[in-house]
């Protein structure tokens, strides 16, 4: 009964005046973010649009799809094709990310190098679980190939949007709780578990942003694949690299703005679901 009442809850931000006040927050969320992301790693972000620019035939997930699967080339692509060049885009791509959730995130301390400093083993945290991730999805795949092949063979691409959807939203929630954590070693497992909650018990409420976020996306991406082939000056090497750019810059953002507004609030909402009796740490 509680997880209908939250659901219905969740969804109750989609009524016209909650829709228009959320827009707003997320809105001025996301240009303050900007301005401290792009203040202090905007060189970060230039580094790695020069070599993906130059090289990009060692790709790296960003978007979504880095939420989702992490680096997970590392593991597909083997130890004798793994160049020093994808580790490099691979350890960039996590720093940028990381140092998003941190500009995002609300701070009663002024944000500098000696903020972002302050979370250092919170960013060994976060690269374990971009690499763990991965392992994770290849092994349930694999255990349930073991008990039904068929099964495994013919849903395959269900189970894995599953996946992808779960490991999405619930690696920015699990990076927003281990934030507000006080960075122990038990503190991952403890965050993991709020962040799994609070996913199950506002699941309609990301389904629907997730599924207008990417229809809106794609509606744009088919429309500039659409200009540039038809106007002649079709290339797709730069059409990937514009997609790169679009991830990182709007999309990675918008979508961390938009959750850790929804978790600010629901965190607020919700605090005895999460936390219980306990103080916060």
């Amino acid at each position: 009964m509680q997880l209908l009442s939250s659901w219905k809850d969740s969804l109750s931000i989609f009524k016209p005046a909650n829709f228009k006040l959320f827009c707003l927050v997320t809105l001025k969320s996301l240009m303050e973010t900007y301005k401290v992301w792009l203040k202090y790693w905007g060189w970060l972000i230039g580094t790695f649009f020069i070599i993906e620019y130059f090289w990009p035939q060692f790709p790296v997930t960003t978007g979504l799809d880095f939420f989702a699967m992490g680096p997970v080339n590392l593991l597909n692509m083997g130890p004798l094709v793994i160049s020093s060049l994808l580790v490099i885009k691979s350890c960039l791509i996590m720093l940028i990310t990381f140092t998003l959730f941190l500009s995002a995130r609300p701070s009663t301390l002024k944000k500098s190098y000696i903020y972002f400093s302050e979370y250092a083993i919170y960013l060994f945290y976060f690269v374990i679980w971009c690499l763990v991730l991965p392992l994770l999805w290849i092994g349930a795949f694999r255990g349930i190939q073991h008990i039904s092949p068929s099964f495994a063979f013919n849903y395959s691409q269900i189970l894995f949007f599953i996946f992808y959807f779960f490991a999405s939203v619930t690696s920015i929630l699990y990076i927003l709780f281990l934030l507000d954590s006080d960075g122990s070693f038990t503190a991952p497992i403890k965050e993991l578990s709020r962040a799994i909650k609070m996913y199950l018990f506002n699941l309609p409420f990301f389904l629907l942003t997730l599924a207008i976020m990417v229809l809106f996306f794609v509606v744009i991406g088919l429309g500039m694949s659409f200009v540039a082939k038809y106007s002649g000056n079709w290339n797709f090497a730069i059409y990937n690299f514009g997609g790169v750019i679009f991830n990182i810059l709007l999309f990675m953002p918008l979508l961390v703005c938009i959750i850790t507004n929804f978790y600010i609030k629901r965190v607020h909402e919700q605090f005895q679901l999460y936390y219980g009796n306990h103080i916060k740490e």
